[in-house]
Parts: C-alpha cells; sequence; structure tokens
C-alpha cells in the first residue's frame, strides 16, 4: 500500500460461518474486494442452538421422543431436563424454561388489552412443562396433542431457541408456504449465501 494513503476496511459477520473484514482492492469505486477471514462460527453465542429435522415417534401414551442432541443442548446450555410445551401456528412450540420464563414475563408486561388476553389464552395458559423421561420423551399433554393433530409420528423441528412439532401433514404445508416467501426474496437468500 502506498504512503500517504487510508485504506478503508468494513467489518461484518454471519453467525453461521465467521467473521469476516473486507478491502476494496482500489479506490476507484471497484466492486472487487480481499475478504479476510478472522475467527470460525460461535462467536459471542451466535452458533445455533437447536438445529436439525426429524421425523419421531409418539407412544400410545402420547409421550414424543425428542432428540439426543436436543436433549444434550437442554442438560448443557440450559441446565435442564424439561421443555416448556405451548401452541403457535397449528403446531406445537417447546422452549428451554429460562427462555420460556423471559417470553411470559414480556406478555405480562403487556398494556392490558385484547392483545394481551389473546397472547395469554393461546400461547401462556396451555403451556405445560414437559420433563424428560428415562428413554428422553416428553409426556405432550392430550390437549396439545389434539391442537396440533399429532398421532403416530411427528416432525419435531429445531429453530435456534426453539422447537417446534409438527403434524406430517401440517409440517408439508408450512415449508411450502415457507418456500413461497423465500422464492419471494431471491435477492435475500443470495445475500446470505443460499
Amino acid at each position: 500500500m502506498a504512503q500517504g494513503k487510508s485504506l478503508s476496511c468494513h467489518v461484518f459477520f454471519l453467525c453461521i460461518s465467521s467473521f469476516y473484514l473486507w478491502f476494496p482492492l482500489d479506490s476507484h469505486g471497484s466492486d472487487r474486494y480481499i475478504f479476510l477471514k478472522l475467527v470460525s462460527n460461535s462467536v459471542n453465542g451466535c452458533q445455533m442452538n437447536f438445529s436439525g429435522e426429524y421425523n419421531v415417534s409418539i407412544d400410545s401414551k402420547g409421550r414424543v421422543s425428542v432428540p439426543a442432541q436436543f436433549r444434550d443442548e437442554l442438560r448443557d446450555k440450559y441446565q435442564t431436563d424439561s421443555l416448556i410445551v405451548t401452541r403457535q401456528d397449528k403446531g406445537l412450540v417447546a422452549y428451554p424454561p429460562s427462555r420460556w420464563a423471559e417470553i411470559e414475563a414480556n406478555v405480562l408486561a403487556m398494556p392490558r388489552g385484547k392483545l394481551k388476553d389473546a397472547y395469554l389464552r393461546n400461547r401462556v395458559s396451555p403451556a405445560k412443562e414437559c420433563p424428560f423421561n428415562a428413554q428422553g420423551r416428553v409426556q405432550v399433554p392430550q390437549s396439545l396433542r389434539e391442537y396440533a393433530g399429532l398421532d403416530k409420528i411427528a416432525v419435531v423441528v429445531g429453530m435456534d431457541e426453539k422447537i417446534e412439532i409438527w403434524n406430517q401433514q401440517t409440517h408439508a404445508d408450512i415449508v411450502a408456504e415457507s418456500e413461497d416467501l423465500l422464492a419471494e426474496d431471491a435477492q435475500g437468500q443470495a445475500d446470505l449465501g443460499f
């Protein structure tokens, strides 16, 4: 680099990959850059908590198998052997108890009114703590299983700080809706590296 010239540097990071520095190759507005990788993922807690999609069995007593990877994450990161399960979008969503406590506090802090009542009625009140048994299954209450249409097989999806539990057909429908939404954001997908 020539003496007396400054080189601007831009920093950005992707939680699922790494920190990078990027430098323009010249000062004439070129679109060419040098990228320097600095560190690996999991910087400042950016690594995803729960990730993966699994078809799991539901036994005759309504116990849902939770993948070992998710149970390990709950024990290691959240120091718990249970999940808080509630309703959401024709399926179920499960949170570590500490994360659920934050969500519940946010709802309780809302001003009184119809929206707060809707959150309490449809999300907070149906929530149940479901501890794991020795086989790594959680007993999901019948009312929640009926809401989600769960029978013998469920789709369990890791979604960072939460776990979704779906009926197979409902999951297929929601994945199709998500694909349509993503198709409308082609540039956003490219910007993220997909």
